[in-house]
Order: C-alpha cells, then structure tokens, then sequence
C-alpha cells in the first residue's frame, strides 16, 4: 500500500561551514553529503503512536539512537540502537542494532552550489517477530537496505532524493506455514526532501544557529 506523508518542521541547529549559504538538512532523510571527516554527530528520535495492545488502548513508543562517524570525504558510518515498547506490554526495551554506511561517488562542486551522488547500504537486527506487513528500517523487522541518494545545492536551498531497496531477513521469512502468510519481504521505498535556510544570511561564526524549514515526501 502506497503511503504519502508531507511534513513541516523548523529545526535549530549549529553552522558547521562558513563559506556556504544555506545547509544540507534533512530531519528524516539523508542527503549525499557526509559528515566531516574525523568527526562525530550524535542524534535522538522517538515515535509515538496509537496502539492496542490485548484490547487496552495505549501509546507505544520507539526511541533512536544515532552516531554518525567521517572516516574521510567520501566515507561515513552511522552505528544505531532503538528502544521499544511496540512489541511488549507497555515495558521499554532493547528492540534492534544496525550499521549504515555511505559512499559518497560523484561531487560537482562550484559556487554557493553543488550537486552530489552517494550510495548507502543499512543492516538492521531486530528482536521482534514478524506481526506487521509494513517494511521499514526502524527496527520493526531485520532487514537489509541498499540505495543512492542525489542532492542538489542552490544558493539556500537543497533538494535532495532518496532511491532504496528493503529486503526482510527474519528467519520466518523462510520457514514454511500451513496457512497463507500476509507479510511483505520487499519494498522499494522513495523520497524527497527540500530545505530552505532562512537565518542567518550570512555566516559569520560557527557558533551561529540556524534556522530552516523543511518538508519531507515519502512514498
């Protein structure tokens, strides 16, 4: 089942480059950049939703654990952990582990402008069974997902889309029922992400705070 999400969000966060005008910032998506070299970048998400858990009406949650790793220019990897309490009786726990690395290959670069290409690869190992048809790699199921990412820098704004492949690798994918099974084993999933830096117009300082608007399309 296709799904359309459009989100809005404004988000604060650090400069990291003076020479540029406007950042590469994307909330829920990544853009073909990497992070530094030799440097780390820690990030903390968390969904909450609706949910029914043996009748009961509750809110279950996920918590996620990211930190983002320059090895070089073209190289980066993110190490990740979530918490859940989506599979189990309203108690947070352990739920999945993963490893994300990317390859960024192809960089044009010019003047308050670029465009960049990477490849990205993401194995995730989850705790949870298979309850649900819905894919993803936030730690409902073990997977495997593989893609590229283009990023297009002008002036302020960046666009930026995301092509992958997910591919479930729960053992139950293979085991043989007597019943017919309802769940998915592969996805191919897109994105696309705009951000528009509105402050500060000019960079002055690293420690200058940034303010963007971003929105998010995912089918």
């Amino acid at each position: 089942m296709r799904k359309l999400i459009l989100i809005l969000v404004f988000v604060l966060v650090g400069a990291t480059q003076l020479h540029l005008t406007a950042q590469e910032l994307y909330v829920f998506s990544d853009p073909a950049s990497n992070v530094p070299s030799k440097s780390l970048s820690v990030k903390y998400g968390s969904k909450w939703i609706n949910g029914d858990m043996l009748g009961t009406r509750m809110i279950m949650s996920r918590h996620m654990g990211e930190a983002s790793i320059g090895l070089n220019k073209k190289w980066m990897i993110r190490p990740g952990v979530t918490f859940s309490d989506m599979y189990t009786n309203r108690v947070v726990k352990w739920e999945s582990v993963s490893l994300y690395t990317k390859f960024r290959f192809y960089s044009q670069d010019e003047v308050h402008r670029h465009f960049r290409a990477a490849a990205f690869v993401k194995a995730l190992y989850s705790s949870n069974d298979l309850e649900y048809d819905e894919l993803n790699s936030d730690g409902d199921q073990s997977v495997i997902q593989g893609g590229v990412i283009l990023t297009q820098l002008i002036n302020k704004l960046a666009i930026s889309s995301t092509l992958a492949l997910t591919e479930v690798t729960n053992g139950e994918r293979w085991k043989k029922y007597l019943g017919p099974r309802d769940f998915g084993y592969r996805s191919f999933n897109y994105s696309v992400s705009a951000g528009y830096l509105l402050y500060p117009r000019e960079y002055s300082s690293y420690k200058q705070t940034n303010f963007n608007i971003a929105i998010l399309k995912l089918i």
